[in-house]
């Protein structure tokens, strides 16, 4: 299966990247997608470990780790990201509504507005701890629609420390449960 480079930068009238993506994803099951924001890389403050999201410069040898991983993805497999590289990739656009990530039977919803997030649910909680409970999916796949408005405003804590900590409690969910 061949990824399809897909830039979440990539916007002109009538067209968006992360829009393009999920279309393309949809028509085409089993699409890998790869994104290359407008962003520079120096802007991240979290990498994550086998990432689909490439900013300026690029970081050559894990493009090439990706396009394997999506070159040897078994036909159909969904087209998982990591939830803190596309809530990353999001705040650091400066994006704006709602982002859709979903795994197995669970599916939550980040709201953004210029590039921060101020609402998040899931069916069991809000705000923060809905985001917390998105972390513990780990990858996902998502959606996003940037027309649609937050319900609420329940997050108030700058999104890169929202993640780092939602990241942070996972770390030591995973340890935990390697010791039991």
């Amino acid at each position: 299966m061949q990824p399809a480079f897909d830039p979440a930068g990539l916007e002109a009238e009538g067209v968006d990247g992360l829009v393009l993506g999920g279309v393309l994803g949809e028509i085409f099951a089993g699409l890998q997608t790869l994104f290359l924001p407008a962003y520079p890389a120096s802007a991240q403050r979290i990498l994550i470990p086998n990432t689909k999201v490439f900013p300026e410069p690029i970081e050559g040898e894990s493009l090439l780790e990706a396009i394997a991983r999506a070159e040897n993805a078994t036909e159909g497999a969904p087209d998982l990201f990591h939830f803190a590289d596309i809530l990353q990739m999001c705040c650091l656009s400066g994006r704006r509504g709602a982002i859709q990530m979903v795994r197995d039977k669970k599916s939550g919803i980040a709201f953004l507005r210029g590039g921060t997030i101020v609402h998040a649910e899931t069916t069991a909680a809000l705000g923060k701890e809905a985001l917390l409970e998105i972390a513990t999916w780990e990858y996902v796949e998502f959606a996003y629609d940037g027309t649609v408005e937050p319900p609420a405003e329940t997050v108030t804590i700058p999104w890169d420390g929202l993640l780092i900590d939602a990241l942070e409690r996972q770390k030591l969910r995973k340890l935990i449960q390697q010791r039991a």
